[in-house]
């Protein structure tokens, strides 16, 4: 066994070789700058990393409820419309038919019938309706102020 300096062992030496190679080893401190920038950095790219899993399973659970809406849209309440003015609702099977009015009626009073909708929920103020036989690649969720402007009938 060859040794480089005298009274030195083998062991000892590269116990100083792995301190040399250990990146925990002592030595000068970065300024707390460095130090501060580094765990910005470290805790952005947490933050962003957590939004991005965040957005990908509220997308399953999005979809996974659309498609659960699909198949109960046959059970949904059904919506129809009393109107003064035309809602102009585009969407299959929505149909709008005038209704006939006497002409002493007043000017509140609903002249418009619309129907072929599915009830589906209401916050905010706003109503939320389906059209029959929606489906979540080929539907319309239809968005409607609840207002007193417009007068809803719901049924079975």
């Amino acid at each position: 066994m060859t040794c480089c300096a005298p009274g030195s062992t083998a062991e000892a030496q590269a116990d100083d070789a792995g301190a040399a190679a250990d990146p925990r080893a002592a030595g000068p401190a970065a300024p707390p700058w460095q130090r501060a920038l580094f765990a910005l950095l470290i805790g952005g790219v947490i933050t962003l990393a957590l939004f991005w899993e965040v957005a990908s399973f509220a997308g399953v659970v999005g979809r996974g409820k659309a498609l659960a809406i699909a198949q109960a849209v046959p059970s949904l309440p059904r919506a129809t419309a009393f109107s003064a003015t035309p809602l102009g609702i585009d969407a299959p099977g929505v149909t709008e038919k005038r209704l006939d009015v006497g002409p002493g009626a007043a000017e509140d009073t609903p002249r418009y019938r619309t129907t072929g909708l599915r009830f589906l929920a209401v916050s905010g103020g706003r109503l939320f309706l389906v059209h029959d036989g929606w489906t979540p690649r080929r539907g319309t969720v239809i968005v409607l102020p609840d207002t007193d402007q417009v007068r809803w009938q719901f049924s079975r």
